[in-house]
């Protein structure tokens, strides 16, 4: 008798313990958009977005310069899925450098996202999608400052 509860209740453990895991691998629509300050127009910005846990690349979002024939792209939006456990920091960097000091380096947002919470909230909206929005150089750490 005890071993029939006890499978029972080993049965019911993996069961659902393998539905915590779907759901929390589950995909939600994310959309990371930078907005890019009118005064770094004649900069390409680029932003890279991480996984936090892993670093990897999962995005970009790139914000080109304005040319003589087209206007700078201030907004931008990249398409991301995001899980329930998962947080993204973005690392931005541009380009053409304003100081030669400045090659090659890139700058981290001040924040991570984090999308637990943001998730939870959006499952109680019904919402099918979340957004991240950041201005650069504002939301990013270390940016030099732009004289016009």
């Amino acid at each position: 008798m005890i071993n029939k509860y006890a499978k029972l209740l080993f049965l019911s453990m993996i069961f659902f313990g393998f539905a915590t895991i779907a759901n929390a691998s589950q995909a939600v629509q994310c959309l990371v958009t930078v907005k890019k300050n009118p005064l770094w127009k004649n900069e390409s910005v680029t932003v890279k977005i991480l996984d936090n846990q892993t670093k990897k690349q999962i995005g970009i979002v790139q914000l080109p310069a304005a040319t003589s024939n087209k206007p700078s792209v201030n907004m931008a939006t990249a398409n991301i899925d995001c899980y329930k456990y998962s947080t993204i920091q973005l690392e931005a960097s541009y380009l053409p450098v304003v100081w030669s000091t400045e090659q090659g380096k890139t700058y981290l947002s001040k924040n991570t996202y984090n999308f637990y919470n943001e998730l939870q909230k959006a499952e109680a909206l019904n919402t099918t999608a979340l957004e991240v929005t950041l201005t650069f150089p504002k939301d990013f750490i270390g940016v030099p400052s732009l004289v016009n």
